[in-house]
């Protein structure tokens, strides 16, 4: 549970997502960033070629099952590559919408 506590604050919540869009698209691609280096970190100790408490290896392949459910429901932010959102990135971003918007029916 303190988890959840301590990581709900990565996740923007919609006042501050409309108060300062950059800063929490920042946060999310932080997050990707580290989720990244964390899954790299569990497939390696996966792969050793010591061997490896079982107990350990279990709690690998559970967060690394937790990393994939995250990154699905982070889908689109994993796709945008780079380390910060820039106000070109965001004007990209909203043309896209837009013009998704004027093509549907």
């Amino acid at each position: 549970m303190a988890d959840l506590v301590a990581t709900e604050g990565l996740f923007p919540n919609e006042e501050r997502l409309f108060r300062n869009p950059v800063s929490e698209a920042n946060k999310l691609a932080l997050l990707v960033d580290a989720l990244k280096k964390e899954e790299v970190r569990l497939q390696e100790l996966r792969a050793a070629e010591e061997p490896i408490d079982p107990a350990v290896l279990a709690t690998a392949s559970q967060k690394l099952q937790e990393i994939a459910r995250l990154k699905e429901l982070l889908g689109p932010v994993l796709m945008q590559g780079g380390a910060e959102a820039t106000a070109t990135s965001i004007s990209g971003a909203q043309d896209l919408m837009r013009g998704k918007l004027r093509t549907t029916p």
